[in-house]
């Protein structure tokens, strides 16, 4: 695998390539959250894995003789799912720490119309902001989760987007395997038996069968008497007669 299929949208990715590479980066999106890097590192590594992974698209749609333009679009939608997927994991601690701050100012959580009729109350809203305002480090404990859920949401995507462009082909490797396909499917016409192998004319057993009745009748066959007819019509003299028959000159 070249490594310019890696970093420069102008290669062509096969398919094993393309799946190789998109679990490298993986893996790789995944120890950058793991090592807990700074800010600024962190973003660089980030940029570096979204260039790579479209890079990759880019490549994989060329290697089909695809058109690249929807090359854009797995990372995008990768990039959404990441942003909606660490929504929800911070609404969900949101709401968790709500239920805590409810259950500690006498509000039954599991009480579903109480619980409700305290959401309801601006003034235990405002009260609920004021306590994550006063305790930053409660954001600090969500960072790690949401972060995963981020992640998820990430590679979740382009793992749905992969499916598809591993298993796109170019126009000539579909051509081949549609004439294989053909080819096998195919079945030898059987040719026509020759007069040869077909036996003796059905005619020519009918003659023969008449010819046997005939025969057994005690009639003479039609080609005998067709002889002795021509035989009986022919003039007399029409015979040459023998040198001893022929009388003898007179002087």
């Amino acid at each position: 695998m070249k490594f310019g299929v890696l970093l420069w949208p102008n290669n062509r990715a096969s398919t094993t390539a393309f799946v190789l590479a998109l679990a490298f980066f993986a893996a790789l999106d995944g120890l950058r959250i793991g090592l807990g890097l700074p800010a600024f590192w962190n973003f660089l590594v980030s940029l570096f894995v979204f260039w790579c992974v479209l890079s990759l698209h880019f490549n994989r749609r060329r290697h089909a003789n695809k058109s690249t333009g929807i090359a854009f679009l797995p990372p995008t939608l990768a990039i959404i799912g990441s942003v909606l997927a660490g929504m929800g994991e911070v609404l969900g601690h949101m709401t968790e720490h709500m239920m805590e701050f409810a259950a500690a100012n006498g509000v039954n959580p599991e009480d579903v119309e109480a619980f409700t009729a305290a959401v309801n109350d601006p003034a235990f809203i405002s009260a609920w902001q004021d306590n994550l305002t006063a305790n930053p480090d409660i954001y600090e404990t969500w960072m790690p989760g949401v972060t995963w859920a981020s992640y998820g949401g990430f590679w979740i995507v382009l793992a749905g987007f992969a499916i598809w462009f591993t298993r796109m082909k170019s126009a000539g490797g579909a051509m081949a395997d549609l004439r294989a396909t053909s080819v096998s499917h195919s079945e030898p016409v059987s040719s026509p038996p020759s007069s040869e192998s077909a036996g003796s004319d059905p005619s020519e057993a009918n003659s023969q069968s008449d010819l046997e009745d005939d025969q057994k009748n005690g009639e003479t066959p039609t080609s005998d008497d067709s002889a002795v007819e021509d035989a009986d019509e022919a003039p007399a003299g029409s015979a040459d007669a023998s040198p001893e028959d022929k009388p003898a000159d007179k002087f």
